[in-house]
């Protein structure tokens, strides 16, 4: 139901690029926590549309949070730096 009406407060290209990538984690002492693919996404997020989740959160549910919390969680599959190629010694 959060998720529907997140949808319909920030419009569907921003809630397909920013909101339907985050998972929810849990809730504990007025926070709630996603999980999140990168520390961008999750600063991005909560700089921008923080306060609505937070206020469509909080109007159907207890409305006891205050505040979001994110855990980078990257796909085992998710490119990484390259590392330098190993060269052979010769013997």
């Amino acid at each position: 139901m959060v998720r529907n009406e997140l949808r319909k407060a920030v419009g569907d290209n921003n809630f397909t690029t920013w909101i339907a990538p985050m998972a929810f984690s849990g809730q504990q002492d007025g926070v709630v926590t996603f999980t999140v693919p990168s520390q961008f996404l999750g600063d991005w997020v909560l700089r921008y549309f923080g306060e609505c989740i937070i206020d469509e959160i909080n109007r159907t549910g207890d409305g006891t949070v205050r505040r979001l919390a994110f855990d980078v969680v990257r796909c085992a599959n998710a490119p990484t730096a390259p590392t330098a190629p190993t060269v052979p010694t010769a013997t």
